[in-house]
This record gives C-alpha cells, structure tokens and sequence, in this order.
C-alpha cells in the first residue's frame, strides 16, 4: 500500500508538488522538454497529467511503479532506505453532517461522498529487488530497450492491428500516390484515413497512428484545431498528432523518435497554458488509441 503523508506536513507538501509541475509545464518550451515527457506519457499513460510530471521531475529513468504493499504482492521488495516518489492519489470519503452521521443521497438511498487527492508514495522497478531473482516476472523489463528504425518491416504489426480498430469505429483506411513528402492524411467529415503508397511498412506504423490522433482528437475530443480550425493551428495540430503518434507507438514497442523529432523542434514558442493543454490532448487521445488497439486484439 502506497504511504500517506501526515496532516501537518500535507498542505505544505501539496503545495511543493503543484509549484514542481508549474515549473516543468514552463520548461516545456524546450523540444527536448516536450520529448523527454512524451516518453514518460508512453511509459505512465495510465496516469495524470500532473502525476506524469511529478514522476518525471523526481524519479528521471522511472520504468515501472508500484506501492510498497503492491511490490509485495510480485514478489518484490523495496530496498531499505529507498525515498518514495510522491504523487496525488485518489479516494473517496462519505460526506458526514454537524452531528458526525453520513448524509444520504435521497435518489440512490446511498452515502454522499467527495472525492479527495492524498499524497501517497511509490516506488520505482529500480528501487527493488526480487524476492527469488531465479523466478522474477519482471527479468525481461529490466533489459536495456533496443530502438527500431522507421525504415523496413512493421515487425510489431502496429498497421493492421491499427487498421481493424479503426475500421470498427466506421472509419475507412486506403492507400494511395502522394506528393510532396505527404506520409497521409485525414477526413475527419467522411471517415477516411488515407496512406502513401510509397510508405515501408514501418513508416505506414508509425503514420497510421498519427492520423488516427487526428481523427480521435477531432471526433471523439472535439478539437477543432484537427478539423474547421486546422489551416489556422496547422503546427500545433501537426505537433499534437505526431507527438500522440510517438506516445503510442512507445506503447506498442516502436520507437520513432528519429522521426517524430523534427515535428516538435519547432516547440519554443508554446505559452505554458497552450502546452498544458495539448499535453492533455496527447495523453488523453494516447489513451483512447493504445487503449483502443490492445483491447480490440484481445476481442478478436
């Protein structure tokens, strides 16, 4: 179970936390920034926003996290003398009246509750030992990641799974000759995501994924700058879709950072309010879409 900090300390410490991620949503400007963070998002996509800075800024090669109790429970243990990577929590607590009895929702006949945000502790792969290194499920995470290039085969067969996915939310995926270095493109009013047929498999990977970020951050998160207000917000839609793209490719085990860097070079100029919220967009549409893929290949 992850630790909790003391009431005393609480108000304190919150207010610690928050001025970290105000300070790292500032340092954003930088593309090497935006990168760094875009990997963190593939890694903890699971999490918010403000938790995926936090982890960043305290725990840099952060991997694999978990509580104190929930290491137990792999057959891990946390080395003596670790410092835990504080993060918000969440839980829910029964709203009580003046006299300490709960109050109950007249509709459902339940207790009333409110939602609260603890500050709890977890700790880091790094920060822990196997219980019987002999017998270790996580042996294989612990070795170094081998990037891949974007040129030859889509070994992870990202396009097709992509593909399905897509096809059974109504959209349509085609091929055709493109000018102009145009990997693809998407028609957010007809459904349509179209592909160069000059791709390699692997490009075609990685820009299936873009352009679907395109079409969730259109039609499903009502975007506009991917749709009606595009020609208007062009580098900053191009910037969100590829940067989604690279999040979820991470998440399906395709590194296209050679790629992807040279669409978020052009970063600097983001005001910190704008940078927040498209990180939001990236992970939100990164979830829906890696989310979307695993869960439609456990279904067929």
């Amino acid at each position: 179970m992850a630790r909790k900090t003391d009431g005393k300390n609480r108000e304190q410490l919150v207010n610690d936390l928050q001025q970290k991620v105000t300070e790292h949503i500032q340092n954003l400007k930088d593309s090497g920034a935006w990168l760094h963070m875009l990997d963190y998002m593939a890694r903890f996509h699971t999490y918010s926003l403000n938790n995926v800075i936090l982890i960043m800024s305290q725990k840099p090669n952060a991997s694999i996290l978990a509580g104190y109790r929930q290491w137990t429970e792999h057959d891990r243990h946390v080395r003596k003398g670790e410092k835990g990577i504080k993060i918000f929590g969440y839980s829910t607590r029964i709203i009580k009246d003046q006299d300490g009895n709960p109050i109950i929702n007249e509709e459902t006949g339940e207790p009333e509750r409110r939602a609260w945000f603890p500050i709890v502790s977890v700790f880091d792969i790094s920060q822990t030992d196997p219980d019987d290194p002999e017998h270790d499920e996580y042996a294989e995470t612990m070795r170094p990641f081998t990037p891949q290039d974007l040129e030859g085969e889509d070994t992870n067969g990202i396009l097709p799974r992509a593909t399905a996915w897509l096809e059974s939310k109504g959209w349509t995926i085609g091929h055709e000759p493109m000018r102009g270095g145009m990997k693809g493109y998407t028609q957010a009013a007809t459904r349509r995501i179209m592909l160069n047929e000059a791709n390699s498999p692997r490009m075609n990977a990685k820009t299936i994924l873009h352009e679907a970020a395109h079409a969730i951050l259109a039609t499903e998160l009502g975007n506009t700058d991917h749709t009606t207000d595009y020609q208007d917000h062009r580098g900053l839609a191009e910037t969100e879709a590829e940067s989604t793209a690279y999040v979820v490719a991470n998440i399906l085990g395709l590194d296209t950072s050679e790629y992807s860097i040279s669409y978020v070079a052009g970063w600097s100029e983001g005001k910190p309010e704008t940078l927040r919220e498209s990180a939001e967009h990236v992970l939100n549409a990164s979830r829906i879409i890696a989310d979307g893929i695993i869960d439609h290949d456990a279904s067929r």
